[in-house]
């Protein structure tokens, strides 16, 4: 059985690859955050702890030419390395399972960073074999199914794992992680990789792999697009070492509360907006599709904060809570797909990594950035400035053009081109 080989099968298989990331991914920014606050630790310090968490995924750049260029002959191109980066997922989550954070916070937090190492490797590996495999009219769909489900995943290892923490302790969620990893790990097994013609070595290849990646940078389209990589879009990320402290302490709510709104409804809704996002941008064209997301999102932002004195009604945070978690859904997974439309396809995993690289130093930024504001800035100061921060970097994006690049890379035949994918079945 070939997972690849039917539309289907690829969107179910790319679904559950990124729904493995989505879980851990969601423990650290939520169940994780909660016990930092409850430990007496601000926002500032949870900002801390939450850009070294996502650091490894700021570094996926330099991995990423070894997946183009490694070719294992039988055993396959993207296989290996997928399998190989869920085996360090699991691994690492078991050993975090043996530690107690109260006593031993700096294996601790190394252990995460090691873990968000695999994953991003994982997500390297993915990535490239979803360029490889995907028809061009199926992007946005699919990049919808792979961002819904790694909400999904969120949604369950933060708010799921928030309400359920008190119960089972740290220890617990640690072996649950790690078993949903090596149950997902077993999809990947079943894919069989199409033969290729014969490669140099990886020490050959590998630079050749970098040439041809930097060529591809040299468009007006694909350098503009770096630059609106690491800025956009950053409103989420610039309220996130705030959100469990706002919530908890300005708002009163409960852990069980802020598990069930911030980690479960909202990644579920996130989820659902994901999924929409993609499809619509299949019909609206990336950047008609970038543009109308972002506005909503900054208007939802605007409105939370012009609403303060509505703060104490429950109904009215819940609402905006939620249609901003759908919004954020619908723009992330459209960025995907625009990053998936500048890529050059011979060496897909290098440069659609390079632009997700910078979209995680955005995460870094925005993380130390907004526990360094959230100390000085008023609530309602911190949605305006996520508002700003989501419109501004819109300058740049008529100077990014997927169709000049696709334009530009058949007629620089820029290396062998992949292999078209099978029937939809």
């Amino acid at each position: 059985m070939d997972l690849s080989r039917t539309r289907l099968g690829r969107l179910f298989l790319f679904g559950a690859l990124y729904f493995a990331q989505g879980v851990p991914w969601g423990f650290i920014s939520l169940p994780l955050s909660l016990y930092l606050t409850g430990q007496g630790m601000g926002p500032e310090a949870i900002g801390k702890v939450l850009a070294l968490a996502y650091l490894p995924w700021s570094l996926k750049l330099f991995i990423a030419p070894l997946s183009d260029a490694l070719d294992l002959g039988r055993l396959g191109r993207r296989r290996p390395w997928i399998l190989a980066s869920q085996f360090g997922m699991g691994a690492t989550l078991l050993a975090l399972a043996g530690l107690d954070p109260k006593g031993a916070m700096e294996p601790f937090l190394a252990l995460i960073f090691l873990h968000n190492l695999f994953a991003a490797a994982q997500d390297v590996g993915v990535d490239a074999f979803a360029i490889d495999v995907l028809e061009e009219h199926e992007r946005g769909t699919a990049n919808g199914v792979m961002w819904s489900m790694k909400y999904a995943g969120v949604a369950v290892g933060g708010g799921g794992f928030a309400m359920i923490s008190g119960s089972i302790g740290f220890r617990g969620l640690f072996l649950i992680m790690a078993t949903m990893i090596f149950v997902v790990a077993v999809l990947p097994a079943m894919v069989r990789e199409r033969p290729r013609p014969a490669r140099a070595s990886v020490l050959t290849e590998t630079p050749r792999v970098l040439l041809t990646t930097l060529r591809s940078f040299a468009l007006r389209a694909t350098f503009f697009a770096l630059i609106l990589y690491v800025l956009a879009p950053a409103g989420s990320g610039l309220l996130g070492a705030m959100a469990s402290p706002f919530f908890k302490n300005r708002l009163g709510y409960s852990d069980e509360e802020i598990g069930a709104l911030s980690g479960l409804y909202a990644a579920g809704l996130s989820a659902v907006g994901a999924f929409a996002g993609g499809v619509l941008s299949d019909r609206l064209g990336r950047r008609r599709a970038v543009l109308l997301f972002t506005l909503i999102s900054a208007a939802i932002h605007v409105a939370f904060s012009l609403l303060e004195a509505r703060w104490g009604s429950r109904t009215v945070v819940y609402s905006l809570a939620l249609t901003g978690a759908f919004a954020d859904g619908m723009l992330q997974a459209t960025y995907l797909s625009l990053a998936m439309d500048l890529s050059n396809p011979a060496v897909g995993g290098t440069q659609f990594t390079a632009f997700m690289s910078l979209a995680n130093v955005r995460n870094s930024w925005t993380a130390w950035l907004g526990g360094r504001a959230a100390e000085r800035l008023s609530a309602p100061e911190m949605y305006l400035l996520a508002a700003a921060s989501l419109i501004a970097p819109l300058v740049l994006l008529p100077l990014v053009n997927p169709e000049q690049a696709k334009r530009a890379f058949r007629k620089k035949d820029e290396g062998p081109a992949p292999e078209p994918a099978p029937s939809s079945g």
